[in-house]
């Protein structure tokens, strides 16, 4: 088996375990109904990547006004979305990757870059 083989391999296995634990969270039903994909970091245009794009001057959250709006504000703690994720709950768990418990059934990635 080849590299380019396994790696297409663990992302075809990790996009079909996100999609089964994204379809049951309800801030996820629309993003899971139209893509097919896992979202990647950077992906989600908040006012801190149009900030350092230069086609915003604030990077305040626009709904709450009271952090910077970043995807973790965004999807862990913008008090005026719904539904409110609990405390202590990674980004990584809200977003449908996270267990809350470790399994053996986890593979680990790696990009190259060691």
């Amino acid at each position: 088996m080849t590299r380019a083989t396994v790696r297409e391999r663990v992302s075809q296995v990790e996009t079909q375990q996100w999609a089964g634990r994204a379809a049951a969270k309800p801030a996820l039903h629309f993003y899971v109904a139209h893509k097919r994909e896992i979202p990647r970091s950077g992906t989600l245009r908040t006012r801190r990547w149009q900030v350092s794009c230069g086609t915003a001057e604030s990077a305040i959250c626009e709904l709450c006004g009271e952090q910077e709006e970043s995807i973790e504000h965004v999807v862990l703690s913008c008090p005026r979305l719904e539904p409110q994720q609990p405390s202590g709950v990674s980004l990584e768990q809200a977003l449908g990757f996270g267990q809350t418990e470790p399994s053996g059934d986890a593979a680990a990635t790696s990009d190259g870059r060691d």
